[in-house]
């Protein structure tokens, strides 16, 4: 019964599938590019904006003697800068 049941799933997913030609039209590569560009530029922005907030903080919880906390604000927006410029990389490779 099991041998008839696969049979019967095979005639039934017979169907024939295309096959695209691998090359995407250039209207949208020139579109995805743009658009890729503005968010790495919007991301590169983000990076500089958080790094200016950061050190405002610091600056703040310096004049209070706190510092030792906003120094792990500094540290978590500096890893997020590289692993943005690491990603900014590939998508600059993958761009061109």
């Amino acid at each position: 019964m099991l041998n008839s049941l696969a049979a019967h799933a095979v005639v039934h997913w017979d169907v024939i599938v295309p096959k695209p030609s691998g090359t995407p039209p250039k209207e949208l590569t020139d579109k995805i590019g743009a658009l890729l560009g503005i968010v790495m530029i919007a991301v590169a922005a983000a990076c500089v904006l958080g790094v200016l907030i950061t050190a405002i903080k610091m600056a703040i919880a310096w004049g209070r003697g706190e510092l030792g906390e906003s120094a792990k604000g500094l540290v978590g927006v500096l890893i997020a800068c590289v692993l943005a410029g690491s990603a900014s990389a590939l998508v600059g490779y993958a761009i061109n």
